[in-house]
């Protein structure tokens, strides 16, 4: 919006002429419309639309409700390049011919299930990594986050992030994060893995004496950030 009224404000001195069209008066930022000098205003129903156009016009409110009954290529031009009063005008019927073409409406695509699957790579999305560290790094986009969900150990990794988040920058220990979160420690070291895999916790390799915090790029977005845990 700033740029628009920006450019309605300077453009002019620049040899820019901006041309506004809307469909809705009343929509229209009145900081763009007070820097619009020439107006062209044509059939207005709804009410909030004619008492704007009114305005703008300087129509009082039963002169403002003939915009409700203008006909096809009726317009009041008002501006210093068209007319110093509001003038009724009938513009011509188009005399050129549209160089485009309206494209033609086609159903949808007759693909069996069977070829859906493949285009979806359903099977791919279902592979989620038992064991070790999940491989989401070659992964991206949806494909990725489905990944993510689809782990069993996903529901407990957003308790572990909400658990880290509150003690960021610091670190602390897995066998922590179980008696705080009332977990079980395979539970925690899954998760753990899980937020590994996807670059959202530094951590250490499974072991007694694990260790996590936030990475970095987390940290950096704050600690107020809102997480949500899928259950």
């Amino acid at each position: 919006m700033a740029t628009l009224t920006d450019l309605c404000a300077r453009g002019r001195k620049r040899g820019i002429a901006p041309v506004i069209a809307t469909q809705r008066l009343a929509k229209l930022a009145t900081s763009v419309v007070s820097e619009l000098h020439n107006v062209v205003l044509g059939l207005n129903i709804f009410d909030r639309d004619v008492a704007r156009a009114g305005d703008l016009l300087g129509f009082g409110a039963e002169r403002a409700a003939a915009l409700r009954t203008l006909r096809p290529g009726e317009f009041y031009a008002l501006g210093p390049a068209l007319c110093r009063t509001p003038t009724l005008v009938r513009v011509a019927p188009t005399v050129t011919r549209h160089m485009g073409a309206t494209p033609a409406l086609v159903a949808s695509a007759d693909v069996t299930p069977e070829q859906a699957r493949a285009l979806l790579d359903l099977d791919a999305l279902r592979e989620v990594p038992r064991g070790g560290t999940p491989a989401l790094s070659g992964r991206g986009g949806m494909r990725a986050l489905d990944a993510f969900l689809l782990d069993q150990h996903a529901a407990a990794a957003a308790k572990v992030v909400a658990a880290l988040r509150a003690i960021s920058p610091n670190a602390t220990t897995a066998a922590d994060l179980c008696r705080h979160l009332g977990a079980e420690p395979d539970a925690v070291h899954g998760a753990l893995d899980l937020l590994a895999g996807a670059g959202a916790v530094d951590t250490m390799p499974r072991g007694d004496a694990r260790i996590a915090r936030l990475s970095a790029r987390l940290r950096l977005r704050g600690a107020d950030a809102n997480v949500v845990g899928l259950a």
